[in-house]
């Protein structure tokens, strides 16, 4: 396969996703397109389950016995706690729009590919963006660029929406 395929990777942020992107990478392969579960709106679907309880997040799947349940409670709280949000609004071949949401204390790392520059702008909320050897407070209606090439992490100090538009230079 050629270095500069397309390959998307579905579940990026869990533990096989996250082993397949670092793998690759190594590998060199540079146009990995990612996506989170919760990001495809895909349906759970669980068929011939028996006293099973399906616990289902923006941040995972728990599946548990029903009789060993009470197990599982602690890691759905944690998950429903923690819901950030990365939503596709719309994609085609000019860019992509996406929509984050971010709970306090919760960090996003952006990155731009060669071939994209992203403008962020802030919805709601207050937080911090930094990269590039600077930091930047975000408050509601600030924008932020992130050119080709470079990295941006993006931390809430309190619930932080923002729009991404990426933008193709081809």
């Amino acid at each position: 396969m050629e270095k500069n395929a397309k390959i998307f990777v579905a579940g990026h942020r869990g533990m096989v996703g996250s082993a397949i992107v670092r793998t690759l990478e190594v590998q060199g392969y540079s146009n990995l397109v990612t996506r989170t579960r919760d990001a495809l709106d895909l349906p759970v679907l669980c068929m011939g389950l028996k006293n099973t309880v399906v616990a289902v997040t923006a941040a995972g799947v728990l599946v548990s016995d029903k009789g060993r349940s009470s197990c599982i409670k602690p890691y759905v709280g944690q998950l429903a706690s923690a819901q950030d949000d990365l939503r596709v609004l719309d994609e085609t071949s000019a860019g992509r729009t996406v929509k984050v949401t971010l709970c306090p204390g919760r960090h996003f790392i952006c990155s731009a590919d060669s071939s994209c520059t992203v403008v962020w702008t802030v919805l709601s909320g207050t937080g911090r963006a930094d990269g590039d050897g600077a930091a930047y407070r975000l408050k509601p209606g600030d924008t932020l660029r992130t050119p080709a090439h470079s990295r941006r992490t993006l931390s809430a100090d309190t619930e932080l929406t923002l729009i991404g538009v990426q933008l193709s230079q081809s």
